[in-house]
């Protein structure tokens, strides 16, 4: 199991599955906002990981990155999280191939 430190505090990684994907959209981040928004997508893996609060989470980011540390083992385990998960790239792929279903629709 993964594990990241945010403000001095190891957390154990979650994978990206269905659940996790469900509580990401539950907590406002969809799939397709995760790049535009990533600090909205951290702060919510953070709180789900740790059990904690989307606050609590936030003020943990916070003093760690005041602290003069980057949220790089955050942001690389949610990466190979999201890398290694055979659900997530296979949502991926269905609404890629429904993207360009629509698109080729469209051009009819």
């Amino acid at each position: 199991m993964r594990t990241f430190v945010v403000n001095g505090k190891e957390y154990n990684a979650k994978p990206f599955d269905f659940n996790l994907i469900c509580d990401l959209e539950d907590r406002g981040i969809a799939l397709a906002t995760m790049v535009i928004k990533p600090n909205v997508a951290m702060r919510i893996y953070l709180a789900m990981c740790g059990k904690m609060s989307l606050e609590k989470a936030g003020e943990e980011i916070t003093q760690h990155i005041s602290s003069g540390e980057l949220l790089d083992g955050l942001s690389d385990v949610m990466a190979a999280e999201i890398d290694e998960s055979d659900f997530f790239q296979k949502v991926l792929k269905n609404a890629a191939q429904e993207l360009k279903k629509i698109k080729e629709n469209t051009k009819a």
